[in-house]
């Protein structure tokens, strides 16, 4: 779409990516629309995110922190656009 394509838009469903901000780097994890309770998806992408750094999970759903209790995650983000 020509929209997300003007203001470099990147969906980020299932995907696992360091983004850096100034000195600092963040991992974001992001879920499709219905893997929010995907406990080995979950897991396997903050895998890909290393231990010493700050993780963001971007899901649809609030109940996501339900299925990644076990995970290092530091903050949960929902809503239908990140």
């Amino acid at each position: 779409n020509n929209f997300t394509k003007s203001i470099d838009f990147e969906f980020f469903d299932n995907k696992a990516s360091i983004i850096k901000i100034e000195n600092s780097e963040i991992g974001l994890i992001g879920l499709g629309l219905s893997d929010y309770k995907n406990e080995n998806l979950i897991n396997r992408l903050v895998k890909e995110i290393p231990a010493s750094k700050f993780k963001i999970l971007m899901s649809h759903y609030p109940d996501s922190i339900l299925h990644s209790q076990d995970s290092d995650i530091d903050l949960i983000l929902a809503g239908h656009t990140h």
